[in-house]
């Protein structure tokens, strides 16, 4: 488990880094952690070392918090496009008044 938590760690941060594929991440990044922790515990149960499973976890979180900037990002740049686009019918509306 905790070859496997690395692995979907290194995979979620690659992906959280490439702007379109942020998302992504996100569906990588959860596993990443669920199985870093049964990584622990099952190092934990048995006295070995458990360095994978929290460069596993270390990784995950970090792609999780950069996926979530980059969907909040996403959204607040969504909204204020709107916003853009009433203003500029405001304006249009505006000026066809002046004719």
């Amino acid at each position: 488990m905790q070859v496997a938590a690395l692995v979907l760690g290194i995979v979620s941060l690659v992906l959280s880094l490439v702007p379109c594929l942020g998302a992504y991440a996100l569906l990588v990044a959860v596993p990443g952690i669920v199985f870093s922790c049964i990584g622990f515990s099952k190092a934990k149960r048995t006295g070995e070392k458990s360095g994978f499973a929290t460069a596993g976890l270390v990784m995950s979180i970090i792609a999780l918090a950069i996926s979530l900037f980059q969907a909040k990002a996403a959204s607040d740049t969504a909204d204020a496009l709107d916003d853009v686009g009433k203003a500029l019918e405001e304006m249009d509306g505006s000026l066809k008044h002046l004719d």
